[in-house]
């Protein structure tokens, strides 16, 4: 069996992860602007209960997409300000101007030392990502069950927070 998520949230995600590092970014406020575009999140919980699942059906074998929710970053920017009670939402930009962008952020990077904000790649994952994808085979077989995404993004946020992530 081949369990295929998408972009994993929630707590644990202690380095943290590139989607975790996003998920910090758009929390605390350090990104400037967002792109348009959306991505699909899963819940880490929920796919880890999946693989258990693939593995205690491992006779039947198969490719099951474990999707969770398809959210643009304005509406990821809208549930962190709900979880945590203030507004971090930021101007949503066209995909153009970020791309043309690029070579600054960069740059910018190279100066500090640290990752660019983003990338291309990234920047065409959220403009390329279909807005319906069919997990209906990992419902039906591995039980498959994704928590509202309200959630998912609280309780990593909250766990981020009890570590000293997220002030």
């Amino acid at each position: 069996s081949v369990v295929c998520p998408s972009g994993l949230l929630g707590p644990g995600d202690r380095r943290p992860t590139i989607v975790g590092g996003m998920l910090l970014g758009v929390a605390a406020g350090r990104l400037p602007c967002l792109v348009e575009g959306g991505y699909w999140w899963c819940d880490v919980r929920d796919v880890a209960a999946a693989i258990a699942g693939a593995v205690a059906d491992a006779a039947t074998g198969g490719v099951y997409f474990t999707t969770g929710r398809y959210a643009s970053m304005r509406e990821l920017a809208s549930l962190c300000s709900d979880a945590l009670e203030r507004d971090v939402r930021r101007p949503v930009l066209p995909r153009a101007v970020a791309v043309a962008g690029l070579p600054f952020i960069r740059a910018y990077a190279a100066l500090g030392r640290r990752p660019p904000l983003y990338s291309r790649n990234a920047l065409d994952l959220l403009d390329d990502c279909p807005r319906v994808i069919d997990d209906a085979s990992a419902r039906q077989h591995l039980a498959y069950a994704p928590r509202p995404f309200a959630d998912t993004v609280g309780d990593a946020l909250a766990w981020f927070r009890t570590r000293g992530m997220l002030a």
